[in-house]
């Protein structure tokens, strides 16, 4: 080892840190394989949908725009955590941290690139209502 702690070994704090950071240094690798094949519209679209997990959220995203989907960005935290190394369902918080900063960074880069897309969470963080007002600042 080079001198990195065994994620087994790490209390709650350090794990979460190790995943933000993990997250951080695959940003690229998380965000280029999210944006590939994404076809651009004329006019683009933001579509925000807001639940409690396992609300249904991604159901009726699938439902209603299933084909449609090669044409929007779907930013969801859940679908991240997915590709993290480790992660089992029954540890989601300690990957949160990682998970926010890619939902920001993804939310920004679609936002740059005009392209549309659909933000999918509970929207209960500091960081939600900051990338809300972002969206509405840019859309003036």
């Amino acid at each position: 080892m080079t001198g990195e702690k065994d994620i087994h070994f790490m209390n709650e704090d350090e794990l979460k840190q190790h995943w933000r950071e993990y997250a951080e240094n695959h940003k690229d690798e998380f965000l280029n394989s999210l944006f590939a094949n994404i076809r651009k519209r004329r006019h683009k679209w933001a579509i925000l949908t807001a639940g409690a997990p396992g609300s249904g959220k991604s159901e009726v995203i699938d439902s209603f725009y299933g084909q449609m989907m090669q044409y929007y960005v779907h930013i969801d935290a859940d679908d991240f955590r997915k590709k993290f190394p480790n992660y089992n369902g029954a540890n989601a918080a300690d990957y949160q941290k990682g998970t926010t900063k890619l939902v920001d960074w993804a939310f920004r880069r679609a936002i740059d690139a005009d392209q549309s897309f659909i933000l999918e969470g509970t929207f209960n963080s500091q960081s939600s209502a900051r990338n809300i007002n972002l969206l509405r600042y840019r859309s003036r």
